[in-house]
């Protein structure tokens, strides 16, 4: 087994990892895991935000193991899909940024993959709490509380607490007006 020497900095002080660029001396297929190694990555946060106590290693390992062409493209959506449903999680998909943020209105975590300008990437969101949002707001000028707010992980590389609307988040960060959700309603703990 292939393992590597992971960058704590890739990290956020709650345990997930925030910096994909970090990992580049992490293993994933024929690459590293800053180059093709979003999917693992929203796989082991998505589970992190479940309370799901699996090493960043080992969901790394098990995502390799399915991996299409040595993992030349990374890992597929089905790859990921199939993964989260055998953790027990049932998961709805979701095509185009409509569809996407009315699913994401309705669930308590989901994973976009969308083209970020370089590339097709995978990020993990969850819904903010009450609190969370309130703190978001009041730290704004002209906070829009019209829009549910998320937490998103790994879309923009390092932020601890990257919070957004949804709407802005695929505004700033998704290139094409295309992109594949999935969602779920299992409660976190």
């Amino acid at each position: 087994m292939r393992t590597g020497k992971v960058n704590l900095r890739a990290f956020s002080k709650d345990g997930y990892i925030i910096n994909q660029q970090l990992l580049q001396s992490v293993p994933y297929g024929m690459k590293q895991s800053n180059n093709n190694g979003c999917g693992w990555i929203a796989a082991y946060n998505f589970l992190h935000g479940f309370g799901r106590k699996k090493s960043w290693d080992t969901v790394r390992q098990q995502m390799e193991d399915t991996l299409l062409f040595g993992g030349l493209l990374g890992t597929h959506v089905v790859q990921l899909y199939l993964y989260l449903r055998r953790h027990g999680f049932p998961l709805r998909w979701s095509w185009g940024q409509k569809r996407a943020r009315l699913q994401a209105a309705q669930c308590t975590a989901g994973i976009l993959f969308y083209y970020n300008g370089y590339a097709l990437h995978f990020v993990t969101f969850f819904p903010v709490t009450p609190e969370e949002r309130e703190q978001i707001c009041s730290d704004q000028a002209e906070p829009d509380l019209s829009q549910a707010w998320y937490r998103f992980l790994n879309g923009r590389m390092g932020k601890q607490q990257d919070y957004d609307t949804m709407e802005h988040f695929l505004q700033t960060e998704s290139q094409l007006q295309v992109l594949v959700q999935l969602t779920t309603k299992c409660p976190r703990s």
